[in-house]
């Protein structure tokens, strides 16, 4: 690996009396190597030889050398004309990765007529935007699909053809599919896209499009060795998911190729994948028969690009596949014709039958009689270069971003059947149809326009185009990628639902624009560097992106300014503490307080004097505890700024940890809370010296502002006191919480024996609480007295003989699931549970907690046996519901019936267990039924 190549500038303008322009090509990140570039230069408005000297070759850029120029000569001439314009590519390189901008446009600026430029519109954005990375370290991410049936699932397709599978809530990452040696990834070529069927519990598909290396590049070098640049193929694959495995792994020999299936070996590619047509326009089409005639269900990528490859689903429940025109990016490439070719798959939007990869009967080119599986059969739109996303908005409608040549990005949108004229045809923008530079000298372009003009063929303008050059009116877009969703729900503000949001990839500039109003265009923000290559709406409403270059999956938070923050209502308790320390582990703020009072927010501005009313100025600790009220459930951030050391909990969990002596300092943390309250806390000292702290966030549709409570309190809190026993006496107005500065898991409660109040007890004693007590509050959870059952905790070493009092008991035990057994007492009566620490009896109790999951005991007749590693079982089950306890994860494990299909075997490696009569196998992850 020898660094990322890519031209320094997209734009470049020069005098037309400079003689000339030095074009500068760099590279970050690994430099160690020797690169050798190859590059050209092609016309436009400035024709070589009497504009400009033509200027095709290479240049080294040596080991430790980071920039290095192409000079092109500038003809001088003594015509008055409008500025003239030619184009300089980066073609390929030896080592190393090419990546975006890699074309340029070199504008010639008149001598005798000079221009002024237009203004531009500022790239000022009317919202508050921000990129969060929520998943790091995946190599290349470059699409993500989201589980129709389990909304904490992400798919992640990794460009060199890996998919994995993120489960959102506990970060666990696993790979579904490994097709690394059939993707052939150079350059923009790789595993494309996926897409997830939307009805998966009754069709269990995932799709990939892929840029294939046939079976036969095994032994080969060069540009038909593995992940060569020579010419190639691409294949739409389904695949099916394992349902056993949660949809996390794929059935073994699934696969079925839908489009592209007679592509097979190097054999049926031009020049047998040794020739890269990028820049060797001597090769025929591969696609083209002898006879002149297309290949049938063939997909040609002639090209290190261009193989198109976005697949998304419609809502008539079709799949939408964009193909590239397989040809070169560099030059004018005659094979590119193919596109307007009926009979080709190349350049267009296929529709086609999710299950079978025909067509539809109802597509726009579809003749009565022809096969449904003919390539005219699926063909939707034609038309296009290298269309990389795909989108739906509410109505159906579908959105194309097309990635340009030389002059304009275009965002598309029409009908079925809609012509986009590609190649003979790029941009303008204000429904202008441009004609396309080199391509419009080609022989077949006479008679093309002559159609047009006639009427025979109708070019459908671009929605939006977006000019390379800064002159030109309106924004300037270089490669533009978009996203597969449009906006809705109501995360955003009201003013992007109902947009399309896309992006300059090379330029890191996103913007959005009206599906319902093409006029309305907004910028929304610019990042350092090369921005995201692929954007999704998630189940929660928020748009998320991948991020090729830093390996990056996150979400895009908007806000509109002048919103205000939702204002919380009650107080935050201050307790505070004279006490000098220098972190705050050395103290117990569990302890009496010296001083208390309720405040609406957390914000004391830098100061030297009173910490709290009344208090010192130095040598200070304090406690906030609340309850934050969220409505909307969504992504929200936290920022807390100290001095000196600070720390905040949310729902008993330590989320920012500004600890320590230091000077004003802010950190922050990004979370996604679930609709209702919440626990907070924010712990806090002060040394010597200035005081401060600050509490404040940021969320749906808000920018950042104070945390901040209406001081209408009605809920009234008491604290426990750690190690004293509190008999406390509720106030029947409004709401009484006790609140426990610990995890429910380890407290238990219930009834006092003449139901006149509660007991709650844990490993600092017990407390007494009687009268209108309605909340007991822990850091995790709040858990209401009003009707609920019982909740009483294990005593480790103890045999408790314990009775249920209502609807919803619960048995409590620090320890995972998988370290217990449980099973009905053979009377019917009750339940034992018994573990390490001995055995309980449980009667009339509905559920047991563990800390990994809490089990529902109304349905709990049958056995539970522990796996023992390394030995083999024959176990025998009941006529109850018997379950087989593995402290591991499914994805580890093997099972299935045995040949005589009386019982079933779980195996792992050589370890093996024999379950005869067994309903159940339950790992650390997920519980499987055995049938």
């Amino acid at each position: 690996m020898t660094g990322q190549i890519f031209l320094e500038a997209a734009e470049i303008s020069t005098l037309e009396t400079a003689g000339t322009v030095l074009v500068p090509i760099v590279r970050t990140g690994d430099s160690s190597g020797r690169v050798t570039i190859q590059y050209g230069t092609s016309n436009q408005t400035a024709i070589a030889g009497q504009d400009y000297v033509a200027n095709s070759g290479t240049i080294v850029m040596d080991a430790g050398v980071t920039r290095v120029l192409v000079p092109i000569t500038i003809t001088d001439d003594a015509t008055s004309e409008a500025t003239e314009r030619f184009a300089f590519s980066l073609v390929n390189v030896d080592s190393g990765a090419l990546t975006a901008p890699r074309t340029a446009q070199v504008a010639i600026l008149d001598n005798e007529n000079p221009v002024v430029d237009p203004p531009s519109p500022p790239l000022v954005s009317p919202f508050d935007v921000r990129l969060v990375d929520d998943y790091t370290g995946f190599a290349q991410p470059i699409a993500i699909e989201f589980s129709p049936v389990n909304a904490s699932l992400m798919y992640v397709a990794e460009k060199d053809g890996i998919v994995k599978a993120v489960n959102t809530v506990t970060g666990i990452v696993t790979t579904v599919l490994n097709i690394r040696t059939q993707v052939n990834n150079i350059q923009d070529r790789g595993l494309l896209d996926i897409a997830i069927h939307p009805d998966l519990a009754n069709n269990p598909y995932m799709y990939a499009f892929y840029v294939a290396d046939p079976a036969d590049v095994a032994g080969k070098t060069g540009n038909a060795g593995p992940d060569g640049g020579g010419n190639r193929y691409s294949y739409l694959v389904r695949y099916t998911l394992d349902a056993s495995s949660g949809y996390q792994s794929v059935v073994a020999g699934s696969e079925v190729i839908l489009l592209g299936g007679a592509g097979r070996t190097l054999a049926d590619i031009s020049g047998a994948g040794a020739i890269d047509s990028t820049s060797d326009l001597t090769a025929r089409d591969s696609e083209l028969l002898a006879n002149g005639t297309r290949k049938q269900d063939y997909m040609k990528v002639d090209s290190r690009s261009h193989a198109g490859g976005s697949i998304e689903f419609g809502p008539d429940g079709a799949l939408y596949v964009s193909t590239g025109d397989g040809a070169s990016f560099n030059a004018t490439d005659p094979r590119a014709v193919s596109v307007q070719d009926l009979n080709s798959l190349s350049g267009k939007i296929l529709r086609i039958n999710p299950l079978t990869g025909d067509g539809f009967a109802d597509n726009p080119f579809y003749v009565q009689g022809q096969s449904l599986d003919a390539n005219q059969s699926k063909v939707y739109q034609l038309g296009l270069r290298n269309p990389f996303s795909l989108s739906f908005d509410k109505q159906g409608q579908l959105f194309i971003t097309e990635t340009g040549w030389n002059s304009y990005e275009e965002i598309n949108s029409a009908p079925p059947g809609a012509n986009f004229g590609w190649p003979y045809y790029e941009g303008g923008d204000a429904g202008i149809n441009l004609r396309t530079p080199g391509y419009r000298d080609l022989p077949a372009a006479a008679a093309f326009y002559t159609a047009v003009a006639n009427g025979t063929i109708k070019i459908t303008p671009a929605y939006r185009g977006f000019s390379h050059t800064s002159s030109d009116p309106g924004f300037q877009v270089q490669a533009i990628v978009g996203a597969d969703d449009v906006i809705t729900g109501n995360i955003y503000p009201d003013d992007l639902v109902n947009d399309y949001v896309f992006a300059d990839y090379s330029q890191g500039e996103i913007f959005a624009v009206d599906v319902n109003d093409r006029q309305s265009i907004k910028f929304l923000a610019s990042i350092p560097g090369i921005g995201p290559v692929h954007y999704k709406l998630g189940p929660d409403g928020y748009l998320y992106y991948v991020n090729i270059a830093t390996g990056a999956i996150g979400h895009l938070e908007v806000a509109q300014p002048g919103v205000l923050a939702p204002v919380q209502p009650g107080t935050l308790r201050a307790e505070y503490y004279n006490i000098a320390l220098t972190d705050l582990d050395q103290f117990d703020f569990n302890r009496l307080a010296n001083a208390v009072e309720d405040v609406t927010a957390i914000q004391k501005p830098s100061t030297t004097g009173a910490v709290y009313p009344g208090g010192p100025s130095d040598n200070v600790a304090a406690k906030y505890t609340g309850a934050l009220s969220v409505e909307q459930a969504g992504y929200y951030t936290f920022y807390l700024r100290s001095d000196d050391g600070s720390k905040l909990y949310v729902d008993g969990r330590l989320v920012i940890d500004n600890d320590g002596v230091h000077a004003s300092t802010e950190k922050s943390i990004t979370l996604s809370l679930a609709s209702g309250s919440h626990v907070i806390k924010v712990l806090y000292f002060d040394g010597t010296g200035g005081a401060q702290l600050e509490l404040d966030w940021s969320g749906p549709k808000f920018a950042r502002q104070d945390l901040r409570f209406d001081g209408n309190n009605t809920t009234l809190v008491t604290n426990d006191i750690a190690n004293l026993t509190q008999y406390l006496n509720g106030s029947p107005a409004g709401s009484e919480t006790f609140f426990i500065d610990g995890r429910s898991a380890d407290y238990g409660w219930n009834p006092t024996a003449d139901n006149s109040g509660y007991v709650v007890y844990g490993p600092t004693g017990f407390d007494l609480l009687y009268d209108s007590f309605d909340f007991i509050r822990f850091n995790d959870r709040t858990v209401s007295l009003g009707g609920q059952g019982t909740e009483v905790r294990d005593i480790a070493n103890v045999t408790q003989y314990l009775t249920g009092t209502g609807s919803n008991d619960v048995f409590v035990i620090n320890g995972r699931a998988s370290s217990y057994q449980y099973n009905a007492l053979s009377d019917g009566t009750g339940h034992v549970v018994y573990g390490a620490t001995g055995f309980d009896l449980l009667y009339g109790f509905e559920k047991i907690k563990f800390t990994d999951t809490i089990i529902d005991l109304s349905g709990q007749t049958g056995r539970t046996v522990d796996n023992i590693v390394g030995e083999t079982q024959y176990l025998q089950g009941s006529n109850a519901a018997d379950t087989f306890v593995i402290n591991g994860v499914s994805t580890d494990y093997v099972w299935g019936a045995t040949q005589d299909g009386q019982d079933h075997i779980v195996y792992r490696g050589n370890d093996f267990d024999l379950l005869y009569n067994w309903e159940f196998i339950r790992f650390n992850d997920r519980t499987v039924e055995l049938v």
